[in-house]
Formats: C-alpha cells, structure tokens, sequence
C-alpha cells in the first residue's frame, strides 16, 4: 500500500470519528432537552402527590424520533469504527515491528470493545485513535515497498 493510500486511510478514520462525535454530541444535547423538560416534570409530580396530565405533544414526539435515530446512526457508526479498527495491522505492515504501536493498537480495539456497551469508554477509545495517528503519523505513513540497494545486486 503506497503512501496516499495510506494517507487517505488515516483521513477516512479522522472524518468517521469526527462525525462520530458530532452525532454524540447532538444526542446528547436532545437527551437533555428531553430529560429537562419531559421526564423532569413528570417525575416531580410524581413524587410530589401532584400529578398534572401529560401529554406528549408533537414537538416531543419528534425530539425522541430524532433522538432514537440519532442513536442508531451513532451505533451503526461505533460498529463501523470497530470493524475497521482491526485493518491497521493488515495494512501498516511496519507497525507490527513497533511494540509500543502494537500495544497501542490493542488497547485502542479492547477499549473500543468495551466502548460499544459503556458509551463513554467509546468516546475514550476514539480519542485515543486520534491521539495515536496525530502523534504517530510519520510511522504509520512509511511506505512498506522495499528499496533495493545496487550493491546487493
């Protein structure tokens, strides 16, 4: 794999995490809308004694639409994320020299594991992807083609 093949791995991995993110951060946000302004009241008339009618108005109802596929678009995304988290090993064919890269990478795919149960730690396991390829860029980027040197010929 030559350099801008690599190059562009990298690139897709930076834009899947970023998008990623972006997706979590608005889920995040609607959840709390929803929290704030739907849950929070029922559950206080609830404990209070006092209970108002609810009634779940179209505005709410297109918020917890909008919050169920923003959740299955993050979770297609995370799955995603994890089954090309495996391809660097295949494709930077230097790295499996390099043990701290090795190490590296696998804490980065046991996280990622785990990540998909506790969102959270999925957060952490993309940071630390991003983390890995800006500090380490030069070495996941060398070309695997070998050179040849005339005096062995």
């Amino acid at each position: 794999m030559n350099y801008e093949e690599k190059q562009r791995l990298l690139s897709f991995f930076k834009i899947l995490i970023f998008i990623w993110l972006a997706f979590r951060a608005v889920k995040f946000v609607i959840g709390k809308i929803l929290f704030f302004v739907y849950i929070l009241p029922i559950l206080k008339g609830f404990f209070s004694g006092y209970s108002e009618p609810v009634f779940l108005t179209k505005d709410i109802l297109a918020l917890i639409i909008i919050w169920i596929l923003l959740s299955a678009i993050t979770g297609v995304l995370f799955v995603i994320y994890i089954i090309k988290i495996n391809i660097p090993e295949e494709i930077f064919l230097d790295i499996q020299q390099n043990r701290l890269l090795m190490s590296r990478f696998l804490a980065i795919r046991i996280t990622a594991i785990i990540g998909f149960f506790i969102g959270y730690i999925g957060i952490i396991s993309m940071i630390m992807f991003l983390l890995l390829i800006l500090r380490h860029k030069k070495e996941l980027l060398k070309d695997d083609e070998l050179v040849i040197d005339n005096n062995q010929i």
